[in-house]
């Protein structure tokens, strides 16, 4: 006869914990591209309430960061460029925009980084173009 009931002092519970794993940046490179495009959005919701002469200011390279993030496209000089020259006509003002601008503009920097650092490893290790 099987028992039916299993007596609760006599057991006992193993709880393993593991600590939350970061993956290396080269794994993670549509990650990091996907969060670039995320930066520039949430960048030019923060456009929206500028002041007009400082919106002036950014209002040039603005249509070339536009095409860019609507083509998904972060990896491109015109991207780079457009974020900054944004950066560079915001100077000291709006903080909080700039650090929008700056966290694209790196992110979108350290996928370039990673890339390129991958096509010289392979050059060095004999698959040349």
């Amino acid at each position: 006869m099987k028992p039916n009931t299993f007596p609760t002092q006599n057991t006992h519970r193993v709880v393993l914990f593991q600590p939350d794993s970061i993956r290396p940046d080269f794994e993670r490179l549509e990650d990091i591209c996907a969060d670039a495009i995320a930066a520039a959005r949430t960048a030019f919701e923060a456009m929206e309430r500028l002041p007009h002469p400082l919106f002036k200011r950014i209002e040039r390279p603005l249509d070339a960061l536009a095409e860019a993030v609507n083509r998904r496209r972060v990896l491109t000089e015109d991207y780079r460029a457009a974020l900054a020259d944004m950066l560079r006509a915001l100077a000291e003002d709006e903080a909080d925009l700039r650090l929008l601008l700056r966290d694209a503009l790196n992110l979108s920097n350290r996928v370039a980084d990673l890339l390129a650092a991958e096509k010289d490893i392979a050059w060095h290790r004999g698959f040349r173009e």
